[in-house]
């Protein structure tokens, strides 16, 4: 499943050029590090045994796209399932 970054009928689109809403903040991340350091706050929640996708957009001053997570599901031997290999396919085609 694909969620927009903004809920139709929010007033607010995934457009750049109209800034960004009221509600939201800039931050600025120096490093890989603050990144992930960053995830909890994204996600709204601490994700544990989890697959997370941060996707970046713009080239000159990228920023963070979708942010997607998934429980890790594995089997026997540390092996993907269908379901997690399925879910990795739709991460891809985002």
């Amino acid at each position: 499943m694909t969620t927009p970054a903004f809920p139709h009928g929010s007033g607010f689109s995934d457009d750049p050029g109209g800034g960004p809403p009221p509600h939201q903040h800039t931050v600025t991340l120096y490093a890989p590090g603050d990144l992930l350091a960053s995830v909890p706050a994204l996600l709204e929640f601490r994700p544990a045994r989890s697959i997370v996708a941060v996707c970046l957009t713009g080239e000159r001053k990228p920023s963070v796209g979708a942010v997607m997570r998934h429980d890790l599901v594995l089997s026997g031997g540390d092996v993907p399932t269908p379901p997690m290999y399925a879910a990795l396919g739709q991460f891809a085609t985002v």
